[in-house]
């Protein structure tokens, strides 16, 4: 199996998926579904590479899927006017718009309800983008058995979306791929096809050629670093261009 993290590993996993099973948006699954496929991806670093899996997905496969953004992250800023243009782009592909929250930014005296209530009109009033989902940055254990319901919103780690366990079997009511950490942590995706799936990616891990998580890694800080040197020339006139390098 290729497991390159490439462009054509992820069509050769989707194409498989679209073959055998209905890949549909979280809004559509009910408790009456029986075999579906949804499919999310968790904006991590660079809103650039999530744009770009955007385009790949709905131009080269005719999919749309749901791309969810944090509002506290020191790699990107989601209401600055580029990157308001990349997610609006996003949204314009077909696909759909949510938070990826991180609770463990959230003040002892909250509740988490009410800051996902809170985050969620904070994302409205930067982005203007309307959001009905949601899902964790990194949620510790205790959140994910107890599947928070807020209303009016998806939990992507909802029921009907995933399955908790604390020791791993195979009786589960839904799969759970994840990329996380540039691997499979949770079985391969091609390897079994149950008849209901969750595919988590997390866009920063793939490009066209694909790569090895080191040099993954070294590709991605030359692309932050090139965005950097762009942003601060943008800014002032005085930024040598020499400076913008290749």
């Amino acid at each position: 199996m290729l497991k390159s993290f490439s462009y054509d590993e992820y069509q050769t996993i989707i194409q498989r998926y679209q073959d055998q099973h209905v890949i549909m948006d979280f809004a559509q699954v009910t408790d009456a579904t029986k075999r579906y496929c949804v499919i999310r991806h968790d904006v991590e670093f660079s809103i650039d590479r999530a744009l770009d899996l955007a385009r790949f997905e709905a131009r080269a496969l005719n999919l749309q899927t749901t791309y969810l953004f944090q509002i506290r992250n020191n790699c990107y800023n989601i209401a600055s006017d580029v990157n308001l243009e990349k997610i609006h782009e996003i949204q314009s592909l077909g696909h759909k718009v949510g938070l990826h929250v991180h609770l463990g930014l959230m003040d002892k005296q909250d509740n988490p309800t009410h800051f996902i209530q809170e985050e969620v009109k904070l994302f409205k009033w930067m982005t203007g983008i309307d959001v009905d989902r949601y899902s964790f940055h990194r949620p510790h254990g205790s959140i994910l058995k107890d599947y928070l319901t807020v209303p009016g919103l998806i939990n992507c780690y909802g029921r009907k979306f995933f399955h908790h366990y604390d020791t791993p079997h195979d009786d589960l009511n839904v799969k759970y791929f994840t990329d996380s950490r540039h691997d499979w942590q949770h079985g391969y995706p091609l390897e079994s096809l149950p008849d209901r799936v969750q595919i988590l990616t997390h866009p920063y891990s793939w490009t066209p050629e694909g790569h090895t998580n080191l040099e993954n890694y070294r590709s991605l800080l030359k692309e932050k670093d090139a965005e950097t040197r762009h942003s601060i020339q943008r800014e002032t006139s005085t930024f040598p261009n020499v400076l913008l390098g290749d």
